[in-house]
């Protein structure tokens, strides 16, 4: 099931729906919702967490991306142009994710490094 579609069929999502009344039919405003709200569609407290988590990670990064590609809409984060959203041309009938990071291994470089 797609983010947009959990989303809009849990009852968390009606205080956020005031949030983003203009953009309710947006997916990658739906998706987007998702990842700030920190709430997932089961109301599990649990549950729901890790996109957000993934996005904190990216946040304290010394480089990252995350995409997030779900039915039409697509959510990118990256820590130096912060959110893009955009609509694919089509439904992906699901969604994906991407997470990319590049971790600063410099200062292990001496470690290493073998004779």
């Amino acid at each position: 099931m797609s983010i947009p579609v959990s989303l809009s069929k849990s009852t968390h999502w009606e205080p956020l729906k005031s949030l983003f009344a203009n953009l309710a039919q947006d997916d990658a405003m739906m998706i987007r919702a998702a990842v700030e709200s920190r709430r997932g569609s089961t109301g599990e407290s649990h549950r729901g967490l890790g996109i957000p988590q993934m996005n904190e990670v990216v946040e304290h990064a010394p480089h990252g991306r995350l995409r997030v590609l779900s039915r039409r809409g697509r959510y990118m984060y990256t820590k130096d142009k912060g959110v893009q959203t955009g609509t694919l041309a089509g439904d992906i009938g699901g969604t994906l994710i991407n997470w990319h990071l590049w971790l600063d291994t410099s200062s292990n470089n001496d470690n290493n490094q073998h004779s």
